[in-house]
């Protein structure tokens, strides 16, 4: 296995994994407010949800401009190649502020009891982390494979 493809692999376990958590998270949320053993600890009306909605689209906007270009990388030689372990920290980096879009609905969630908020941000943020996920193709082009 060369290191493109090890890089492919590191980069779609951490991926799974902070979906995984997200969902989870909202998973626990869901079950908690529905199961009645929880209700909403703070009604804070459209305000909340409004605010959280605009911060949790503006967490993937951001995500997707540090989303790392071919060849974007600093100091990356004029071919275009770069480094299994530059893609794979700049892709890290973009994906954990995907996942905070997520993570903001389920507190919205939790705080609130708007199950519909917290699961589109939740899908949302999912979506965005799993689209951004570079192919082992893109890897093995990326690295000069």
């Amino acid at each position: 296995m060369n290191q493109a493809d090890q890089a492919h692999r590191q980069l779609t376990i951490i991926t799974l994994a902070l979906v995984g958590g997200m969902t989870l998270f909202a998973g626990v949320v869901a079950m908690l407010h529905t199961g009645g053993s929880m209700a909403p600890a703070w009604d804070g009306g459209t305000t909340l949800r409004l605010a959280a909605a605009v911060v949790g689209v503006g967490l993937l906007a951001v995500g997707a401009m540090l989303t790392p270009r071919p060849g974007s990388a600093p100091g990356a030689p004029a071919g275009g190649h770069e480094s299994p372990g530059s893609i794979v920290n700049r892709t890290v980096a973009a994906q954990a502020v995907r996942e905070g879009a997520g993570m903001l609905g389920g507190v919205v969630g939790l705080l609130t009891g708007d199950l519909l908020l917290m699961a589109a941000l939740v899908a949302a943020s999912a979506a965005a982390m799993i689209v951004a996920l570079p192919s082992r193709e893109e890897m093995r082009r990326r690295v000069g494979y």
